[in-house]
């Protein structure tokens, strides 16, 4: 068919001038690709009666494959110089984040999306890949080879999601040994943990692992594993656990009678300070922040021992406009301390004010304004310890805890529930969260440029 915004966009008109053979940009109505083409005015295509196929699909259509690809893939030095080259390609994250947005906009489109559903529509066909499937599992090797790919695109990646890399770096901490999808049998478990007994780890997404279809997938492969509970011990953990501080530490340091906190000894001067990217900002503080979350995002700064980030600061656009004009200043010349947080390895006598010091020093701001939540135990110490001054007290503000003692921040909770497509008071029924009511907030100022 033809993609008339883009024929206008191009060409310069929205109808068909009067020439034998006007370009046009069409769309193949088989793979979705636009093309650059003329077209003769009395078309077919050009009404919609006639569908239109770009060349690679008409070679398709007509052979299931071209006699040219049939040729070459027939050659054994071509597959192998083909697999080389594909390999380096995967080497390069500029093409890795091409082929990414690549694929991202071809399953966006309405007719990929009709390809994949037509290709699965016929029983047959779905009768023979699942016969195909179960035979290729019962394959040792086969399953490794998967194990192995899923790995390795971990690291292209980075991570195959946020939440893995959290857990990965609470093992890391915790100094267990652990392998990343793990297969057993037919079924990949997210972590395996190298113990006496070996322990596996799955990590469930709230929305995807509460879907009906989904949840009777997790239920066989449940099953599955208890008939091997002589040889693994297996551990559920859900998306909503990861936004309490310290809840999946101790979920796992109980599982294995660890005791996890280990204070480390190291000079502050050995300490760096630099500006870190968000993605390393957010991991840390789902880790190690009370909120779990990043928040408002902001400037970032980050400490680190050699390659280990220890701590980090973000200091963030004020969230209400008063907080800048009952104290003189426009709202851009104020930004508020909204994280502060370091590893609980490296908890060390006066390292916090220190710390907080030299961040307030990078920062090129008339005012920094902190809140100290007296409902967690922060009394504002390490702030007036860095030349803060106190400035009043905020009224008490609410928080949630489940029926265990777990308490999750309000703002935690809703963002959550948000993505979830569920209001706040739904998520809290569902999950067995109480709102509490808690104590009030202390704010400190510190003016490094006066109003």
């Amino acid at each position: 068919m033809i993609d008339w915004d883009a024929t206008i966009i191009k060409h310069g008109y929205s109808c068909l001038p009067r020439t034998k053979r006007p370009k046009v940009v069409c769309v193949c109505d088989e793979c979705g690709k636009k093309r650059d083409i003329t077209i003769r005015i009395k078309s077919q295509v050009i009404d919609g009666q006639k569908v239109w196929l770009c060349p690679s699909c008409v070679k398709l259509k007509e052979s299931g494959i071209s006699s040219r690809m049939k040729r070459q893939w027939g050659n054994d030095n071509y597959r192998i110089d083909r697999s080389k080259s594909s390999k380096e390609l995967w080497q390069s994250t500029g093409y890795r984040a091409r082929h990414n947005m690549a694929v991202v906009a071809a399953m966006k489109s309405v007719d990929m999306h009709s390809i994949l559903v037509n290709r699965y529509a016929n029983s047959a066909a779905r009768d023979i890949h699942r016969k195909i499937s179960i035979a290729l599992w019962k394959d040792d090797n086969f399953r490794s080879k998967v194990a192995s790919g899923v790995q390795k695109s971990a690291v292209y990646n980075g991570a195959p999601s946020s939440l893995h890399a959290v857990l990965s770096g609470y093992l890391d901490d915790l100094n267990l040994e652990y392998s990343p999808e793990y297969a057993i049998g037919p079924y990949n478990f997210d972590f395996c943990l190298h113990l006496a007994k070996p322990l596996l780890i799955e990590i469930n997404g709230d929305y995807w692992h509460n879907r009906a279809d989904v949840v009777a997938r997790d239920a066989r492969k449940a099953s599955y594993i208890s008939n091997l509970s002589d040889l693994y011990d297996f551990m559920v953990i859900w998306e909503f656990e990861f936004y309490t501080k310290g809840r999946v530490v101790d979920r796992i340091c109980t599982s294995l009678g660890l005791n996890n906190v280990t204070t480390k000894d190291f000079e502050f001067s050995d300490v760096i300070i630099k500006t870190i990217d968000t993605k390393d900002a957010r991991i840390f503080l789902s880790q190690y922040h009370y909120s779990g979350s990043l928040g408002r995002g902001g400037t970032k700064f980050g400490a680190y021992l050699g390659d280990m980030l220890i701590a980090v600061g973000v200091y963030s656009p004020v969230g209400r406009k008063e907080t800048a004009t009952r104290l003189g200043y426009v709202t851009r010349d104020v930004l508020e301390v909204s994280r502060f947080c370091i590893h609980p390895n490296y908890h060390r006598r006066n390292f916090a004010s220190w710390l907080l010091s030299r961040f307030n020093k990078l920062i090129d701001i008339k005012c920094i304004v902190a809140f100290a939540d007296t409902t967690f135990g922060h009394d504002g110490t390490i702030y007036k310890a860095s030349n803060f001054v106190f400035d009043g007290i905020v009224k008490p503000t609410y928080w949630y805890v489940d029926s265990n003692g777990w308490v999750m921040h309000k703002k935690t909770l809703y963002e959550h529930a948000r993505s979830l497509r569920m209001t706040e008071n739904e998520f809290a029924q569902k999950y067995d969260y109480k709102k509490i009511f808690g104590a009030e907030k202390n704010r400190y100022i510190l003016v490094k440029h006066a109003a």
